[in-house]
């Protein structure tokens, strides 16, 4: 005869078993949702700052043509915007370094940084330049 004792205590630890293994994988589908959703909230964080890069570099070009093509009256207004473009460029990228150490998606990271980093070179090189083009012109 089977003891109701013996098999009462043999279903809840079989439940409390299954239970528990319920619970962790809940947390564990919690935390991957939380990393998901985690994920995307950085790069939707990253595309402010990014985007104030963009707009630095387009504005960049455009005082390197107004260095030879504007008026002597504004030409310091000219080394002004390009030493402020340059120094909100550099701040734009400062915060898109912060977001790409906090993102796991390794192409993305790769292809953002192949996009930025040419860009800013190029671009902080151009406002040194001007601003020496500037400078030489009001001597």
């Amino acid at each position: 005869m089977i003891n109701i004792r013996i098999m009462y205590l043999h279903y809840i630890t079989t439940y409390s078993k299954m239970k528990r293994h319920i619970g962790e994988n809940q947390k564990m589908k919690e935390k991957k949702i939380k990393e998901e959703t985690l994920q995307k909230c950085f790069k939707v964080a990253i595309q402010g700052p990014v985007d104030i890069m963009k707009v630095c570099y387009a504005s960049i070009k455009l005082q390197e043509e107004l260095v030879d093509k504007g008026s002597m009256l504004a030409i310091s207004d000219v080394g002004c915007g390009v030493l402020l473009l340059k120094g909100a460029m550099q701040s734009g990228w400062l915060n898109v370094v912060v977001n790409l150490n906090c993102i796991t998606d390794e192409q993305y990271k790769a292809d953002l940084r192949a996009e930025l980093i040419p860009m800013m070179e190029e671009g902080c090189k151009i406002c040194d330049e001007v601003y020496e083009k500037v400078l030489a012109k009001l001597a």
